[in-house]
């Protein structure tokens, strides 16, 4: 097996909702989905794990998820207005089907893409959401690696195909550079 090439895996291209898919998300959305979408947005959590959360799994300073990608469980930092919004709810689980059922992580992604397309968002799915919290840590100074930790990823490359990176911060980490002429002149 050791002779076998190694397949190759396919770069991922960052793709975050942009600032205006965003604000027409909210906006436009009813309660229940700005729960979701905050979900994904400032916790970034997949559909399925979502789907998985319980009001038991959430405190002002963690939120538990017990199945994350892979069967693992992890935690992550709880955001304040996550906090603010969900501390009153009941036991039980967040976001339930509209019928108070259960709901899969499967069964949102897909009620999710239907709710973005009839909003007029027809490129927006939850997990871009995703993206957009990887992307806004990194566009707000956070390092890579503590967003990666964020992210729940297993490595950093991972991370980086969430991360869109942006000319500003490009020509921002440029104009960081000294200026060599002026502070090693010759005395």
């Amino acid at each position: 097996m050791l002779d076998l090439p190694r397949p190759a895996h396919p770069d991922l291209l960052p793709n975050p909702v942009t600032d205006a898919e965003l604000h027409t998300a909210l906006a436009q959305s009813d309660e229940w989905w700005r729960t979701v979408i905050l979900l994904a947005c400032q916790e970034g959590l997949r559909s399925s794990e979502i789907a998985g959360l319980r009001r038991e799994d959430i405190t002002a300073e963690r939120v538990l998820i017990r199945r994350g990608k892979g069967g693992r469980s992890g935690s992550v930092p709880t955001h304040r207005q996550i906090w603010g919004r969900l501390a009153n709810y009941p036991p039980g689980p967040i976001v339930c089907g509209r019928d108070d059922g259960p709901i899969t992580g499967r069964c949102l992604s897909a009620r999710a893409r239907g709710h973005f397309d009839a909003l007029g968002l027809p490129g927006v799915h939850l997990h871009r959401f995703r993206h957009w919290h990887a992307t806004e840590q990194l566009r707000r100074g956070v390092d890579l690696r503590t967003v990666q930790e964020n992210m729940r990823h297993r490595s950093v490359t991972s991370t980086q195909g969430y991360t869109l990176i942006v000319d500003a911060q490009r020509q921002a980490a440029i104009d960081a550079l000294p200026d060599l002429l002026t502070e090693h002149e010759p005395v």
